[in-house]
């Protein structure tokens, strides 16, 4: 830890146990080491202190770190709600070691960030566990750009349709998951009890068969979902193939091939995909009854549209 750091945060820590109105806290980028993070923790869980949000990106290296911080949201006096640990080398034991004080009944936590650590099944197992408990409050959980698997993931989707899972955001993204966790978060979208608003899956590598269950999933999950991003995935391949499973749905096509040229000739700048794309499911989703219409980002859109509408496929 540099002497920069470790005055700072030892001042900051000296604050917030003399009544410091703080609630948020970031101190990312500060590389504390395990004394640092003792002592910011042993504040924070002061009678004194008042913060609820704490963000220690790259300030732990060592599986220590991960301890105190468990530690930490042990103690009846922890009033923290969002917990970000991204980028930290916590290792798969520290990952569930504190995941697994979520289950403690004082617990507050309702935000996770778990994004580029080196967590793996052992995290996830616990997740998927305390995804089931009634007492968990869990809603946000940031699990991208870790080491994990279709196999570590497949449980914890499952979890996701226990009706005591409180969790609307969804974070998968730049992970290797590729063909068992996409078809089953397709299963979960038409689960009646499943409650997310939010899920990404950017970089991933799904199958082509994977993707066509996700997007037929879509009509089956009432509009629940708002935001589904799928950035930076191969879907050209199994273009027709999805605009088939989209198309026949309905009676009449969700739009016409006119229609599409004026969109695709008024978006036609980078800056307009995600329009493109919007209106585009805007348009499904008002075929099929939907309440709300999803919103996907998606970078080759323009180029899947140009592809099936235009270049003498058809529908």
């Amino acid at each position: 830890m540099s002497a920069n750091s470790s005055r700072c945060i030892f001042h900051i820590s000296r604050a917030i146990t003399s009544g410091c109105p703080l609630t948020t806290l970031n101190i990312g980028g500060n590389v504390a080491g395990a004394e640092g993070i003792s002592a910011l923790m042993e504040a924070i869980v002061s009678p004194a202190s008042r913060i609820t949000s704490l963000a220690l990106c790259a300030t732990a290296k060592t599986f220590a770190s991960a301890q105190i911080v468990a530690t930490a949201l042990a103690d009846p006096n922890c009033r923290l709600t969002a917990l970000d640990l991204e980028c930290n080398l916590i290792f798969d034991t520290g990952g569930a070691l504190i995941a697994s004080q979520l289950l403690l009944p004082h617990c507050r936590i309702t935000e996770l960030n778990f994004r580029e650590t080196n967590i793996g099944e052992l995290s996830c197992q616990k997740l998927a566990t305390i995804l089931r408990e009634k007492s968990n409050s869990l809603k946000k959980l940031l699990l991208g750009n870790t080491t994990i698997t279709d196999d570590h993931v497949v449980p914890l989707v499952d979890a996701l349709a226990s009706p005591e899972c409180q969790l609307t955001q969804l974070d998968l993204s730049q992970t290797s998951i590729a063909h068992s966790a996409i078809v089953q978060i397709a299963t979960l979208l038409s689960t009646p009890t499943c409650k997310l608003k939010i899920l990404d899956l950017s970089a991933t590598k799904p199958t082509v068969s994977s993707i066509n269950s996700l997007v037929a999933a879509l009509p089956q999950n009432n509009g629940l979902l708002e935001t589904l991003n799928v950035s930076e995935v191969n879907v050209l391949a199994s273009v027709a193939t999805i605009i088939a499973t989209l198309t026949t749905n309905f009676r009449s096509p969700m739009v016409t091939n006119e229609q599409l040229t004026q969109i695709i000739s008024n978006f036609v700048s980078q800056k307009h995909l995600e329009t493109l794309w919007y209106t585009f499911l805007l348009s499904f989703h008002r075929r099929a009854g939907a309440t709300s219409p999803v919103r996907v980002l998606n970078a080759d859109v323009l180029e899947l549209i140009h592809k099936f509408f235009l270049d003498g496929s058809s529908h």
